[in-house]
């Protein structure tokens, strides 16, 4: 009876509030915003022959290796209510269709692209408060939002759900966040509390602007994984304890890191130059491994012409073979596999591409690369032709940092990291192979776009790689040499 009352009496209290808040709140109308992008292309290539859409990342390498064709389908709206100039709640939905043809009156990730459609396959991306507080100069953000490195993605470039305060003055921004990445207590000890077995970051950044030509940064991160037993998304297997293109969602995980950073931007005439070092250290207690790894960059565009030259170089340090470790340190760059990307460089293949979606894979996929680290730099040329029409062509070639002996691609259904059962033939830090050098391939690709409405764009985007030494004999079984791979895009965007 007791309880009876005080749950009365707090519903009472919550009333009066509630009623002396909306008498209180003065009357406001809500401004309603929509936009979005819809994106269609058409994908000839020998790379993306594997469909499997829950594994990100690999790629088709094989001596004789097939040519795939793929339709895929993506549509973001993004839905903002503003309430008023200093405050909003933002939120970005998605639909995909993988690819045509994969079903239809059913529910999942990218389904619904067969006759019939009829996919259930709305996905939430963001949805968060956007506070600004003028006389504090603060902004606030709560909820599932964007976040972007300090260091060009390549630790981590992803929606994230936390918050974050922003405070700006004349010319410094600093920004302090906390995150909460995953909870994995149902999967690792089901009797333990939520919020017990999680993988939290918390950043710190700052921009300072020294004048209108150079600008300079600095952030700190620390991340913090505790016992995450990991399996591949779409459940199928738990993997060992190696940092592979699912970074750290992998094996059972105990770490604790520390990146320290710094970044800066300089413009001297029609040259501007751009770059980053950032150190990371830690503990992988799993392991009894120290971690001590870096990773630097320095890119460059200027106006030569009518066009703008680009270039981009990283260096991501590499460590030993996780699967055996040999040391009580480790060298190799902690990333978040998925969830970041280097999309400076404009590769297709080599690197990721900045127009993929489901069908998202590369040789270079993360930074981390099977824990052998990375040696990466491409040059570009953007020219616009017409007010309608522009191109682009680019240029890159890699190496993995620290050669480990294995190379990148399987070679038989024992060898496959996901399933042994698929029998694919995907990238893993397998045995075999009969290289003499670390040197991954060089690319050469070029891209054309044409304004065909105010909205709409068509675009014609390819790339080729000529592989390197890293890749002899992984083919056919360890007896030849695989197909230098190929893509080629058509590629419809629509802007909202």
């Amino acid at each position: 009876m007791q309880r009876g009352k005080k749950l009365k009496s707090l519903i009472a209290a919550g009333l009066l509030m509630a009623a002396t808040a909306a008498t209180a709140a003065p009357a406001m109308a809500v401004e309603y915003s929509f936009s979005g992008m819809f994106r269609n292309y058409y994908d000839v290539s020998n790379v993306n022959v594997v469909r499997n859409e829950d594994v990100y990342g690999y790629m088709y390498l094989d001596n004789g290796a097939p040519t795939a064709n793929v339709f895929e389908t993506r549509l973001r709206t993004n839905f903002t209510m503003k309430f008023s100039e200093d405050l909003k709640l933002v939120t970005r939905e998605e639909i995909n269709y993988g690819f045509w043809g994969n079903s239809s009156y059913t529910a999942g990730r990218s389904s619904g692209g067969a006759i019939g459609s009829r996919g259930v396959n709305i996905e939430t991306k963001r949805l968060y408060i956007d506070a600004n507080f003028p006389t504090y100069n603060l902004n606030t953000k709560l909820g599932m939002q964007p976040f972007d490195d300090a260091y060009k993605g390549i630790f981590v470039s992803d929606d994230m759900p936390g918050f974050s305060i922003s405070n700006t003055t004349k010319n410094l921004t600093t920004t302090i966040g906390a995150y909460r990445w995953n909870d994995g207590t149902l999967s690792t000890k089901p009797n333990t509390a939520y919020g017990k077995m999680t993988k939290d970051l918390i950043s710190l950044d700052g921009k300072y602007e020294i004048n209108k030509d150079v600008k300079v940064g600095a952030a700190y991160y620390f991340m913090s994984s505790d016992n995450i037993t990991g399996t591949l998304p779409d459940g199928t297997a738990t993997l060992p304890n190696w940092n592979n293109i699912y970074g750290l969602y992998n094996g059972n995980e105990n770490i604790t890191l520390h990146m320290f950073g710094i970044n800066g931007e300089a413009t001297m005439g029609p040259l501007t130059l751009d770059g980053f070092f950032v150190y990371q250290c830690g503990s992988n207690y799993l392991n009894k491994q120290h971690v001590s790894a870096f990773a630097t960059n320095v890119g460059g565009r200027m106006k030569i012409g009518p066009g703008t030259l680009r270039s981009e170089f990283l260096f991501v340090s590499g460590g030993g073979n996780p699967n055996t470790p040999s040391s009580s340190n480790d060298n190799g760059f902690i990333d978040t596999g998925i969830y970041n990307g280097f999309y400076n460089n404009e590769m297709v293949i080599l690197g990721r591409d900045k127009y993929a979606q489901i069908n998202d894979n590369a040789i270079v996929y993360n930074v981390n690369n099977f824990n052998q680290g990375v040696i990466f730099g491409s040059f570009g040329y953007d020219l616009p032709i017409t007010e309608k029409f522009k191109g682009s062509a680019n240029m890159g070639f890699a190496a993995v940092a620290k050669d480990w002996g294995a190379p990148l691609i399987g070679n038989s259904t024992t060898n496959d990291p996901t399933n042994g059962s698929y029998g694919y033939k995907v990238n893993g830090p397998l045995a075999g192979g009969k290289h003499h050098s670390n040197y991954l391939g060089t690319e050469i690709n070029a891209e054309v776009d044409y304004l065909l409405f105010p909205q709409l764009e068509i675009g014609l985007r390819g790339g080729y790689v000529f592989l390197g030494d890293y890749f002899k004999g992984t083919a056919s079984n360890n007896t030849a040499d695989p197909d230098n791979p190929f893509a080629m895009k058509v590629i419809a965007t629509l802007t909202f």
